[in-house]
């Protein structure tokens, strides 16, 4: 039997047929009469996260999603990611989770786009006085490009009682280009 060889580069609506099917391409996967390998949602999403930490007073720290690892204190590919879509960030979402709470001196928490020339896409100020879940709706949505650099930036404080065994999740969504 003969081997099915989709294009690997196809643009939306595409059309390829082997035998006596065609498969028309979404975006996302190969669909044959309404049935897909991947049913598309219209977004995608990366997280950032980092293992636990115990942070010093005024440290800048970067990471990506190594979610064992700690956060870097230089600029170097382990803390950062490739964007993987085309689209608008709709949403930030971040939990710290702190061992010990520290006092409630703020820290920043900037998303980067590296590719952007740094660009700050979100930034916003937490307290390691409690443990921390919120979430951001960004109107409008900020764009990223497949293929972008992106990383999480955060720089601390000088605090009274440093908050011990920080661990840190960041996820935004992004509404993808294709479903815009």
């Amino acid at each position: 039997m003969a081997e099915i060889n989709f294009p690997s580069t196809p643009f939306i609506g595409e059309p390829y047929t082997f035998g006596n099917k065609t498969w028309i391409w979404n975006g996302y996967a190969w669909d044959f009469n309404g049935v897909v390998s991947i049913v598309p949602s219209g977004y995608g999403s990366h997280v950032f996260s980092h293992g636990p930490i115990d942070p010093v007073d005024e440290e800048l720290y970067i990471f990506g999603d190594i979610p064992d690892d700690y956060p870097i204190t230089t600029d170097s590919p382990n803390g950062k990611i490739v964007c993987l879509h085309d689209g608008g960030i709709e949403q930030f979402s971040i939990m710290i989770h702190n061992g010990t709470v520290g006092s409630t001196e703020e820290s920043t928490f900037e998303l980067i786009n590296e590719s952007a020339g740094d660009l700050v896409l979100f930034s916003d100020v937490f307290s390691h006085g409690e443990d921390t879940l919120k979430t951001f709706y960004v109107n409008p949505s900020t764009q990223v490009n497949k293929g972008d650099i992106l990383y999480m930036k955060w720089s601390t404080p000088i605090w009274e009682t440093n908050p011990t065994q920080v661990r840190t999740r960041v996820e935004i969504k992004i509404k993808l280009s294709a479903y815009a």
